[in-house]
């Protein structure tokens, strides 16, 4: 079955790729600038965390593993949404060459879902982790809830792969009866 390649015509996936390379970009400087921020906030660990520290009733040191501890997994969420970004990016290529309906699209879709959801329970678990954290310090201000909009996007990736397995399947068996 052949199909015309729709990029070279496609504004909408032209844009979607344009936005997913910026997201990704962006994505790419936070992961830099929250890496930069725990190494100074580290290595300045006695100025930063010393009353902190007092109130936690902890060593600087031992509070300063904790803030860096939590900004490392800011980090591990961000490397998440650049996978989840680079499959997003990979769907819309196959789709740019005008044949979405693979197996491999599937396993895409279901792999972005897994992402969604681990950036969804991990934005959580971080949200509370640094509500603690802000309980020793006025610097520390780290927000997270549930969000139903992030569920639903979950179960429509998981939804979406099934059909696009589905899709694939009926294609190849039409194929081979033709």
């Amino acid at each position: 079955m052949s199909t015309q390649p729709a990029r070279q015509n496609d504004t909408l996936l032209l844009v979607a790729e344009w936005m997913t390379l910026l997201l990704m970009l962006l994505v790419g400087i936070a992961m830099i600038a929250l890496a930069i921020a725990g190494i100074v906030l580290f290595l300045d660990r006695t100025n930063q965390f010393a009353e902190p520290a007092a109130q936690a009733a902890m060593s600087v040191a031992g509070f300063a593993a904790l803030v860096v501890l939590g900004m490392a997994g800011g980090l591990v969420l961000l490397m998440l949404g650049i996978r989840f970004l680079q499959t997003m990016l990979e769907i819309i290529r196959s789709v740019g060459k005008g044949d979405p309906f693979v197996s491999a699209n599937a396993a895409r879709l279901r792999a972005m879902a897994w992402l969604l959801l681990a950036i969804q329970l991990g934005g959580l678990a971080l949200g509370i982790y640094g509500q603690w954290l802000g309980k020793f310090s006025d610097s520390i201000h780290i927000k997270s809830d549930f969000s139903m909009s992030g569920l639903v996007g979950v179960l429509a990736l998981f939804v979406l792969a099934r059909v696009f397995a589905h899709g694939t399947a009926m294609r190849r068996d039409l194929e081979g009866t033709v």
